[in-house]
């Protein structure tokens, strides 16, 4: 089939992944049809952009119509997790059946609670709490849909990223942007413990690249990773890259996070993740690079190309 009269649906096209996988697949010369539940998007003309809910399975099934691969990035904030994520899950699988699709989910590590050393595809699942066993459950319900033939799934799994666009990461645009302005930063956890960060446009890369290898279905893949840092590190790249001084790193303590828990309740949710950013959380992506050959963004490149997408030279 050629790449054009392919379609890759994408729900989820105006987050922080669905937005970069957009961009890589207009890059690459695909149809892409984005799905979002305002219909809005400021997109390239391009892209066909449809409004769909996707907790709706027939509204998902409309919005997948045609498709050849979908790629699930919907999301909904973190204190909604546990309401809205699964039927989003069963309207999308649905779809995804319905048109005969394959399925690339972008998965998170949340699952695999407090773990040591670095951690493969084959570390268990032990979660710490409701967050982590609804990442767990989603997991096994779109393992289970493969195996039984319901639909063609492949996950890939990336601990938090940055780059351009990213507004809902703890490596976010607003922390970028504190350090073009010379601002303080502050980090959720302890600053010198290895804390593996993917770059969200090797992320897109990766899982446009599980679509279309027909033996990455049925699987969960670690998404290409660079060599670990600390937070200290990448944020003193941040900071030399930004050309600004490099005295402006904080460690939230842990009471501070609590009390602004007390009136947010995204902070309030992430009292449960707390413990990915106080241990080290180091992620092997070594199968997805031996079998696809991709290679991971260093930090400090991607540092600077999420800093020009400000328009920083």
């Amino acid at each position: 089939m050629e790449k054009r009269a392919e379609l890759h649906v994408v729900f989820g096209a105006t987050g922080d992944s669905g937005s970069a996988v957009i961009r890589e697949l207009l890059r690459q010369g695909k149809r892409v049809r984005a799905v979002n539940r305002s219909g809005k998007a400021k997109l390239p003309p391009a892209v066909e952009v449809v409004q769909a809910d996707a907790a709706d399975p027939a509204s998902a099934r409309m919005a997948a119509a045609g498709a050849t691969v979908i790629y699930h990035c919907a999301g909904v904030p973190l204190p909604q997790w546990t309401t809205h994520l699964r039927p989003i899950l069963d309207g999308i699988l649905e779809a995804a059946a319905t048109s005969e699709a394959k399925l690339v989910v972008v998965d998170n590590v949340y699952m695999y609670g407090k773990a040591v050393g670095p951690v493969t595809e084959t570390n268990p699942s032990q979660p710490v709490g409701p967050i982590g066993r609804l990442r767990a459950d989603m997991v096994e319900m779109l393992l289970q849909a493969h195996q039984r033939g319901k639909v063609r799934v492949a996950i890939g799994r990336a601990a938090d990223f940055y780059g351009p666009g990213v507004r809902a990461a703890i490596a976010n645009e607003a922390l970028f942007r504190r350090a073009l302005d010379g601002k303080s930063v502050n980090w959720p956890g302890r600053l010198d413990v290895p804390h593996s960060l993917m770059f969200v446009d090797d992320l897109a890369r990766s899982l446009i690249v599980l679509g279309e290898r027909e033996e990455a279905l049925g699987q969960i893949w670690h998404l290409p990773h660079a060599p670990v840092l600390t937070p200290r590190q990448f944020l003193l790249l941040l900071f030399e890259e930004a050309r600004q001084a490099h005295s402006r790193i904080r460690s939230l303590p842990s009471w501070a996070i609590r009390a602004v828990g007390l009136v947010d309740p995204t902070a309030r949710a992430f009292a449960e993740l707390r413990y990915l950013f106080e241990a080290p959380f180091i992620m092997d992506s070594s199968r997805y690079q031996q079998i696809f050959e991709g290679e991971a963004t260093s930090y400090r490149e991607g540092i600077r190309q999420t800093l020009t997408s400000f328009g920083f030279q």
